[in-house]
């Protein structure tokens, strides 16, 4: 017998920093994620498309500005035969997040935390924070202009 092939989720992955910390959801029973998901690639949604209305459905905020970062491609999840690719934005939104739809919990990521409200942290999303880190840092410039950017009625 083969193998089943992997299957492949092509995700847009926000990253929303506030001053309380950098946003993140969990399930009712999972670990603490950041925002995003899945593009619905057979009705022709992007990952940009995908990862804006997923904060809007999930935690009821609006985004006003996202801007591509990178990409990153964990390998393929050993025990659920998936992979996902993620495309990751960084966004200003405006509202204040409340747990909606699947998702139960929001909490906020500051360095060093491996759980938020004693739940687990996903390892993969910790790692492109840790990635979205090195690029502020070595970009400075960018992420300030970014973060003045005020939505204008």
């Amino acid at each position: 017998m083969g193998e089943k092939p992997i299957k492949q989720q092509f995700r847009g992955t926000a990253i929303i920093e506030t001053s309380d910390g950098i946003l993140m959801n969990a399930m009712n029973r999972g670990k603490f994620l950041l925002p995003g998901g899945a593009a619905k690639r057979r009705k022709g949604e992007s990952r940009i498309e995908a990862v804006v209305r997923e904060v809007r459905e999930e935690m009821g905020i609006h985004a006003f500005c996202a801007i591509e970062l990178f990409t990153f491609e964990p390998g393929p999840h050993p025990k659920l035969n998936f992979q996902d690719h993620h495309r990751v934005f960084y966004m200003r939104a405006r509202g204040i997040p409340k747990p909606r739809h699947e998702v139960k919990h929001i909490g906020w990521y500051k360095p060093g935390m491996t759980e938020i409200d004693g739940r687990g942290i996903s390892g993969i999303h910790i790692a492109i924070i840790e990635k979205y880190r090195e690029m502020r840092e070595a970009n400075p410039k960018l992420f300030e202009v970014l973060d003045g950017y005020e939505v204008r009625d």
